[in-house]
């Protein structure tokens, strides 16, 4: 591919993903978004508490021309605190 298209996909999928971050990530039962791969092109990536949900219903296959899949979460996630251990 020509360098000005790589550059153009690549900013696409950052504009993409940070619009789907700003706007799914207020959604109840959606617990992550972020950038992933499907047959090999970058796509959305958004993680559900749980794929039974109505929030999965809302969320497209596609979004600004860039594919979305949904993953089950298997729950909330939460940030785990920082350990360190003494030495």
């Amino acid at each position: 591919y020509p360098t000005y298209l790589l550059l153009t996909m690549s900013s696409t999928i950052q504009d993409a993903l940070r619009s789907a971050q700003n706007q799914w990530m207020d959604w109840d039962g959606v617990e992550a978004v972020g950038q992933g791969k499907a047959d090999g092109e970058d796509c959305i990536v958004v993680y559900v508490a749980s794929r039974d949900l109505d929030v999965v219903k809302s969320i497209p296959s596609e979004f600004q021309g860039v594919p979305v899949q949904v993953h089950d979460a298997g729950g909330s996630i939460r940030a785990q605190s920082a350990h360190s251990g003494s030495t």
